[in-house]
């Protein structure tokens, strides 16, 4: 049996839970399982996982790192499982991936993971790891209960298509006249009579070209007194000089609080 998640070695996708789940079920139910996280990505994070994969002396549970997507594409398709413990997930191809292939999916239900589901999948709303182990066990034993799973699934996938994606897209393209006369008729812009306000921008760096984009939407639509933008030194010095934006080094935001003294601590 093949407990799988797929998606990069970091401490969001919480692999370190995965592991806990994983532990009690070979424990305590399936002695002949393994877990296989495949994602590619090292470093401290990864070394504490194999120390507490180590601690727990739970076996066979498999790193691939970075792989070709052939060996993917075998993973998914001798998966039994796949379950996902992200502290936070956008919308998680690999979820979508996995429905295609008829591997059930549970999932802790945290951020965009329920919205990708779209009803599908289990969601845990904790991540008690007898629980969870408890229903890894039923979809593997259950095939009444797993077929069900993977009609649901099937269903959400066919919403996902490259034409159902087209026609959603399209129903949102004839609605802009409509949309946009809308707008015509609403005074989005706060009334200047009102207290003014300032906007706090906390962005980092390599996200400035586009919130610099986004500026002139925010000074037109919400018209604040200031724009205050928390980040590094380095976008202040790309920056052109303008009385309603304000650069706050986010080094000397509170004295000590640099990105250097919290990697020391």
């Amino acid at each position: 049996m093949n407990i799988v998640f797929v998606g990069r070695i970091s401490p969001n996708k919480k692999q370190e839970d995965l592991i806990r789940i994983f532990q009690y079920f070979k424990t305590n139910i399936h002695k002949q399982s393994r877990l296989i996280l495949a994602g590619g990505g090292e470093g401290t994070y990864y070394d504490k996982l194999l120390e507490y994969t180590e601690n727990l002396n739970v076996k066979d549970v498999i790193f691939t790192h970075q792989i070709p997507f052939s060996q993917l594409l075998a993973i998914y398709r001798t998966a039994t499982v796949f379950l996902c413990a992200s502290a936070h997930e956008g919308f998680g191809i690999p979820l979508v991936e996995a429905m295609y292939f008829d591997i059930p999916v549970i999932a802790y239900d945290n951020a965009a993971i329920g919205d990708t589901l779209n009803g599908a999948g289990i969601l845990l709303k904790d991540k008690n790891p007898v629980l969870a182990a408890k229903i890894i066990e039923r979809v593997c034993t259950d095939s009444a209960f797993r077929m069900r799973l993977v009609q649901r699934q099937r269903e959400t996938v066919q919403t996902l298509t490259e034409e159902a994606v087209f026609q959603n897209y399209k129903k949102w393209i004839d609605a802009l006249p409509q949309l946009l006369q809308k707008e015509k008729q609403i005074n989005v812009c706060p009334d200047p009579s009102a207290n003014p306000y300032d906007v706090v921008m906390v962005i980092k760096a390599a996200d400035w070209e586009l919130a610099k984009r986004n500026l002139k939407y925010i000074k037109k639509y919400l018209n604040p007194k200031q724009i205050k933008i928390i980040a590094s030194h380095k976008i202040g010095k790309l920056s052109q000089p303008d009385h309603t934006v304000r650069f706050i080094d986010e080094d000397q935001l509170y004295e000590g609080l640099t990105l250097e003294h919290v990697k020391k601590y």
